[in-house]
């Protein structure tokens, strides 16, 4: 019998998919989740859980950011913006047009400068509702930011509550928010997410009415900050994370943005070239590239560690950087992320996707052309941390996906997260506490940076305008000086103190020195015609007011200076006109309305002094004169309990003047207040007033 010979079992063959294929199920997998976009957006309220979770984090945030709330305005670029700003104290054609015309605060952000304006009209220079308005943006923010997240993660709410948080509470977006002079930042955040959000809906359903919505929050976006001109470039990035390859119509798609964003450039280049941009020969080509990774890599690290964190952060002397290790170990660390970039395309696009997005926001931060004094600033990761947030978000949808039955580790990292954010949001409270006035700020730099002038002269021009205490103020100037002997601001702001201080020498030392300086910014000229003023030189006061006029015809102070001139000449005709001239300008200046109102009463017009008085006490409060000099022109008028309001507030204020209480005295025996009167003139008397 032969036997049987085993029958081999034939293995079915493994069918290789070809390398197309396989783009083409990740394609037809990404094509199924935006389908089931559309669906998802409209159903994450409806979770309970979500919900709450969100409202809680919205809660801390309001909770970390309220020491902001009761902050006053600091010299750090507020004045430019609000307190010195004239197109703030009117909504009216002529300052919207020069909002949307020229160049404010050395920017072109026309919304940003209305926003202010409305909360001009709302409290005036009453710090409140500036701040209020920047961390309801914020809130705002925090929520478009987690329903971005939630559109990227195609309907994961774990990871979007998490970016949403992590947005909200780090301490680095502490300046974004309370900082006045940075509305710009979560404004143009509020409409740049926005577009990212109507976007993700266009590519879900291809709605025109989502495109065009995408357009016009990017102008939007445009007109409130000038970075918002990335918004294409991160366009590209979302549709490389969505599979949408570059190819012609996706291109064109993006047309209208890349001109929208050169337009808005070249706008902006123009606007900052004669101002904000430093001069790009100061630091050689080579350190640039070293700042700039520098910057790539600090931002990262004070996302995972910030402390000792500062509001400037100065460049290093010219050419030391590149002696300094950091500036190498920070090249490395970007080639790494590189790498790292490169590695993780084999399994996902999410972490090239956050990094690019990261790096796409901050690139034209990172000082190849230096903008401002500083080398990095906490504001520039506003925006660009979002991108490196996402990555911790789909990381932590991944870690739950893969560890869905195992609630124990999946407790212990939700227990990590919160006691990172628990540390986050007790650092955010403390840091809001910096932003409180002037002296805060800049004492807290000089903690950091003992030797930097700018935060020198800052410091003291505070304790000079605010503190009143010139002493103190002198010593931080004379530091600025002394580490700078060509710091033009540092010597305008010593001459002022010279000024006020009656040393008028050296505050013409001062000022000569500035001209030499900088012999086309007026600044120097009027304040140098200050002193002039003061000497009684006239000729020469106007004759730096009128070079003044002819830098910068805009300025009011030097049309209002001259008013104040021709005011002691007794030339009223020519200081009405001038005066007039400086409050058309601008309608908030003090000095102006104080000068309008005394020409005036001293020409016998009570009622109109009246109004300039009015119109001063209602941007100052503190100034006892101004009570004493509406209180006499109300006497004039007859109106004595008017009249006696006045006076009593100004004595309030000063009760240590003469004239008050003369005043007073004659409104009492105006309305029979015979022993009210008696003991004010007694008072005066004892003053040295007289009868």
């Amino acid at each position: 019998m032969s036997k049987k010979k085993p029958i081999k079992k034939v293995q079915p063959k493994k069918i290789a998919k070809k390398k197309g294929q396989v783009k083409k199920t990740e394609k037809t997998k990404h094509k199924r989740a935006q389908k089931s976009l559309k669906k998802a957006s409209s159903a994450w309220y409806k979770d309970t859980r979500t919900l709450a979770l969100l409202a809680a984090i919205l809660v801390i945030t309001f909770i970390c950011f309220t020491p902001s709330l009761h902050e006053n305005f600091t010299n750090w670029d507020d004045q430019d913006y609000v307190t010195e700003n004239p197109y703030v104290v009117n909504i009216d054609a002529r300052s919207v047009n020069a909002m949307f015309t020229q160049s404010i605060a050395s920017n072109y952000h026309p919304l940003t400068i209305l926003s202010l304006a409305i909360n001009y009209q709302m409290t005036g220079l009453n710090a409140s509702s500036y701040h209020w308005t920047n961390l309801i943006l914020h809130l705002i923010n925090t929520f478009l930011v987690f329903y971005f997240a939630f559109l990227l993660f195609e309907r994961k709410t774990a990871g979007a509550l998490l970016v949403a948080f992590l947005f909200a509470i780090h301490p680095m977006h502490v300046e974004s928010v309370a900082w006045v002079a940075e509305r710009k930042d979560v404004l143009y955040t509020l409409f740049f997410v926005g577009a990212l959000i109507t976007y993700l809906k266009y590519l879900s359903n291809k709605s025109m009415s989502m495109y065009i919505a995408t357009l016009v929050l990017f102008v939007l976006s445009c007109l409130s900050k000038p970075t918002a001109v990335m918004l294409p470039v991160v366009l590209l990035l979302v549709d490389f994370l969505k599979h949408r390859d570059w190819k012609m119509n996706v291109l064109l798609e993006k047309a209208p943005f890349f001109i929208g964003a050169i337009v808005f450039g070249i706008i902006t280049i123009r606007i900052q070239s004669s101002s904000a941009i430093g001069d790009f020969e100061v630091h050689s080509i080579g350190e640039k590239f070293l700042f700039a990774a520098y910057g790539t890599f600090m931002y990262i690290a004070q996302m995972f560690a910030p402390f000792k964190l500062s509001a400037l952060h100065p460049y290093p002397p010219v050419g030391t950087a590149s002696s300094q290790p950091v500036f190498y170990v920070a090249l490395l660390v970007v080639l790494a992320l590189g790498g790292l970039m490169f590695w993780s395309l084999r399994k996902t696009r999410m972490i090239t996707f956050g990094l690019l997005f990261y790096g796409a926001m901050i690139a034209l931060t990172l000082q190849f052309v230096q903008v401002g004094s500083a080398l990095i600033s906490d504001r520039y990761t506003y925006v660009s941390y979002i991108g490196l947030f996402v990555i911790f978000g789909w990381l932590l949808n991944e870690f739950l996906a893969k560890n869905a039955s195992n609630t124990s580790r999946q407790y212990g990292v939700l227990g990590l997260i919160g006691l990172v954010g628990a540390l986050l949001c007790f650092l955010t409270f403390n840091r809001c506490k910096v932003w409180q006035d002037s002296g805060k700020l800049f004492s807290d730099v000089l903690k950091s940076y003992p030797d930097s002038k700018i935060a020198h002269n800052n410091l003291g021009n505070y304790y000079v305008d605010e503190a009143k205490q010139m002493d103190q103020g002198l010593v931080h100037l004379n530091r600025a000086v002394e580490l700078d002997p060509n710091y033009y601001k540092a010597r305008v702001a010593r001459g002022k103190v010279f000024r006020l201080t009656r040393k008028y020498n050296e505050a013409l030392a001062d000022y000569n020195k500035a001209i030499s300086l900088k012999p086309n910014d007026d600044e120097a000229y009027n304040n140098r015609g200050n002193v002039y003023f003061n000497l009684q030189q006239y000729d020469k006061a106007l004759a730096d007011y009128q070079k003044v006029m002819e830098l910068n015809p805009g300025e009011p102070k030097a049309y209002g200076n001259s008013g104040a001139i021709y005011l002691q000449k007794g030339n009223f005709s020519k200081a009405f006109e001038l005066l007039d001239k400086a409050l058309k300008i601008y309608p908030g200046y003090q000095d102006a309305l104080m000068n309008q109102g005394t020409a005036y009463a001293l020409n016998n017009r009570p009622n109109e002094a009246i109004q300039s008085f009015t119109k001063y006490l209602s941007l100052r409060k503190d100034n006892p004169a101004i009570y004493h000099r509406r209180g006499a022109a109300y006497a004039k008028l007859n109106q004595h309990q008017q009249a006696l309001n006045d006076f009593n507030n100004a004595i309030q204020l000063n009760p240590n003047r003469a004239e008050f209480y003369a005043g007073r005295a004659a409104t009492h025996q105006q309305l029979g207040n015979v022993a009210q009167a008696q003991a004010d003139r007694q008072k005066a008397q004892q003053l040295g007033g007289g009868q």
